[in-house]
């Protein structure tokens, strides 16, 4: 998921949105690892459009770069592959309530407030 540079945001969203998954987000370095892959910027690019690229495998990475970061370029062009993971993720993480303060830095009350962030 990781070295997939163009897919890596919805894939690691996709990831994480299922129920055996939610309650790792609790955990700071698995937290930090999230917002390093949706907040990552890129490679910069100022135009919008390009042209299709000649050869695959590219030459040079130009063709996955973006204007303003990777996150941002897929809520653009694609925004349910965003989207639909992080509503699913907020739905989970609120499942998790008990009801009460559970504590500590990876419990519930952790993961909810990173998804809720």
């Amino acid at each position: 998921f990781l070295t997939a540079p163009y897919v890596r945001v919805p894939l690691v969203l996709d990831l994480f949105a299922c129920q055996r998954l939610v309650p790792a987000l609790g955990v700071p370095a698995v937290q930090g690892l999230v917002d390093a892959v949706l907040f990552e910027p890129g490679e910069f690019s100022p135009f919008s459009t390009k042209t299709l690229p000649e050869h695959v495998p590219m030459v040079n990475r130009q063709y996955l770069s973006t204007p303003a970061g990777l996150l941002l370029n897929e809520l653009v062009k694609s925004p349910s592959t965003v989207l639909a993971p992080v509503d699913t993720l907020l739905r989970l993480a609120l499942e998790l309530d008990v009801g009460r303060f559970s504590g500590g830095e990876e419990g519930a009350g952790s993961t909810i407030l990173y998804v809720v962030r």
